[in-house]
């Protein structure tokens, strides 16, 4: 599902996004759609990222991680979440 940046990502910042399912076990690092071995968005002045959950759950929890580099950190504006059935 789509991350959306509220300002171009700044250079040396990344975001990842965690989830769990059924609220048990640990979190587990999304991969982005594009980069499917990747779990952090890095690309610089990017303002969107897409992530793949790809599980299923009856619960979904979501934690999007903001990493900063030195003053800079990103800022998401939203996240939407679509769901297949």
């Amino acid at each position: 599902f789509p991350v959306t940046i509220r300002s171009p990502l700044p250079s040396g910042c990344a975001i990842e996004l965690r989830y769990r399912i059924d609220k048990t076990g640990s979190w587990i690092l999304a991969n982005l759609s594009a980069e499917p071995n990747t779990t952090q968005f890095t690309t610089l002045n990017g303002q969107e990222a897409r992530f793949n959950v790809g599980e299923i759950g009856r619960y979904f929890e979501m934690e999007i991680k903001l990493i900063p580099s030195g003053n800079t950190t990103p800022e998401v504006l939203k996240a939407e979440v679509f769901v297949e059935v």
